[in-house]
C-alpha cells in the first residue's frame, strides 16, 4: 500500500506564490468577505420589513449598487415567502412590485446617459465598472427600430449573465425611446426575477 500524504506535507511542497499572486488572492479573500456581510445585511433587512417593501427597495438597491448580486433579492423574498407560509400566487405579485424599483434604478443610468454621455463614461464610469468598450458593444445591438430594439433588450435583461449597468446608460447615450427602454427592462426583469424567487421558494 503507497503511504498517504498528509494535505499539510503537500501544501509544503508546493513553490511559494509570487508577489502578484498573493496580492490577487488577497484582494479575492476580501471580496469575499464583502459580498459575506453584504448578504447577511440584507438577509437582516428582509427580516424588518415586509416582503413588499423589501422587493421594492432592495432590487431599485440591486440596480444602482452594483455589487449586489442579481439574485439575492428576489432569491431571498422567495425563501421568506416560503417561511411565511405564502403561496406561489404571491410570488408572482412580489416580482412585479419589486420590479418597480429595479426599472427606477435603470431609469436613473439611462437619464446619466442621456445627460451627461462622454462625461460621464469617461470620468465617472469607471467607479461603477463602465469603460468606452462597453458602451460601444451595447450600441452596435441596437437598430433604432422600436420592435427589434425591445425585442433585443428584452433579451438581455431576460438573461441572468448580463450586466446591467453598461446597458442601462449605452441606451441613455443612444437616446432609445424611454417607453421601449422602460417596457422592455421591466418585463425582462421579470422573466429573469421569476426565476429566481421560484428557486428561493422550492429551494428553501
Amino acid at each position: 500500500l503507497r503511504r498517504l500524504v498528509a494535505p499539510s506535507a503537500i501544501l509544503e511542497a508546493l513553490p511559494d506564490p509570487d508577489q502578484g499572486t498573493r496580492q490577487r488572492l488577497s484582494v479575492f479573500r476580501n471580496r469575499m468577505h464583502f459580498f459575506k456581510a453584504l448578504e447577511h445585511l440584507i438577509r437582516e433587512y428582509a427580516l424588518e420589513v415586509p416582503l413588499e417593501w423589501f422587493v421594492l427597495l432592495g432590487s431599485f438597491a440591486e440596480e444602482v449598487i452594483s455589487p449586489i448580486p442579481s439574485a439575492l433579492i428576489m432569491g431571498t423574498a422567495g425563501s421568506l415567502a416560503l417561511m411565511q407560509g405564502a403561496g406561489p400566487e404571491l410570488l408572482v405579485f412580489l416580482v412585479l412590485f419589486g420590479n418597480i424599483g429595479k426599472s427606477a434604478g435603470s431609469w436613473i443610468y439611462y437619464f446619466l446617459g442621456d445627460r451627461l454621455e462622454d462625461i460621464l463614461v469617461g470620468r465617472v464610469g469607471r467607479f461603477f465598472g463602465v469603460k468606452h468598450e462597453d458602451i460601444e458593444a451595447v450600441g452596435k445591438r441596437f437598430t433604432g427600430h422600436h420592435w427589434k430594439d425591445g425585442g433585443m433588450l428584452f433579451i438581455i435583461r431576460a438573461l441572468p449573465f448580463m450586466p446591467t449597468t453598461p446597458v442601462s446608460i449605452g441606451a441613455g447615450i443612444i437616446k432609445m425611446d424611454i417607453r421601449v427602454f422602460l417596457g422592455a427592462t421591466y418585463f425582462g426583469n421579470v422573466t429573469k426575477d421569476l426565476a429566481y424567487i421560484f428557486a428561493g421558494y422550492f429551494g428553501a
